[in-house]
């Protein structure tokens, strides 16, 4: 077989392409600090690298996710803390008012002490946290909770994602929070002390467990 100049060039050509080909996958992978920069570099490791990939940016997203969540939990940990407070200031004056060791002019101040109470529990309860309403599920165009102490939220959960097969659920619902709803042998606060703030000669038990 006779080999014409023509087939020595194009062999010379295609060899002289490919090494330039190579030199330049080198010059990128030393640019880029990467060994693999297209899918044709290195298939199988490529699909590797992208499932890690992902892996990675899922993970991120668990940790924003937390990140997201922390500051409601927070809050949540530091509103409860006073609701307590007032609930325990709240049992205290019950007492005292029930025992008869009060005269009248005591029993009035009482009585202006724990409405202002009631009102501190009204405020708790519509607590706000990044501008979002902390106990009113998914409902945000209003507080959670009139001033008589009337429910206007939803049972919505919101929920953050921590790993594949976990979640934690950020939030608490204010009715059942402040009104036992749906939990065994519930109380509602808010209800007792609005009672509470109107017959100042009626004892009413709260409990806070």
């Amino acid at each position: 077989m006779r080999i014409s100049t023509q087939m020595i060039f194009r062999q010379m050509q295609s060899g002289t392409q490919q090494a330039a080909q190579r030199v330049a996958h080198l010059q990128e992978a030393a640019t880029t600090g990467k060994r693999i920069n297209h899918f044709t570099d290195d298939p199988i490791n490529a699909v590797r690298a992208l499932e890690l990939r992902e892996a990675g940016d899922t993970l991120d997203q668990y940790g924003k996710n937390v990140d997201a969540a922390l500051p409601v939990l927070q809050q949540n940990d530091s509103t409860l803390g006073d609701v307590v407070n007032v609930i325990d200031r709240a049992k205290e004056l019950a007492l005292q008012m029930a025992n008869g060791s009060m005269n009248a002019q005591d029993q009035a101040m009482a009585a202006t002490e724990l409405q202002q109470l009631y009102g501190q529990m009204v405020t708790l309860a519509n607590t706000q946290v990044d501008g979002r309403y902390l106990f009113g599920g998914f409902k945000n165009g209003a507080a959670p909770f009139s001033a008589t102490g009337v429910y206007l939220g939803d049972n919505g959960k919101i929920n953050a994602q921590t790993s594949a097969s976990s979640s934690v659920t950020a939030n608490l619902l204010g009715n059942q929070l402040f009104q036992g709803a749906g939990v065994n042998a519930g109380v509602g606060v808010l209800d007792a002390a609005r009672k509470r703030v109107r017959c100042p000669g009626l004892v009413v038990t709260v409990r806070t467990d």
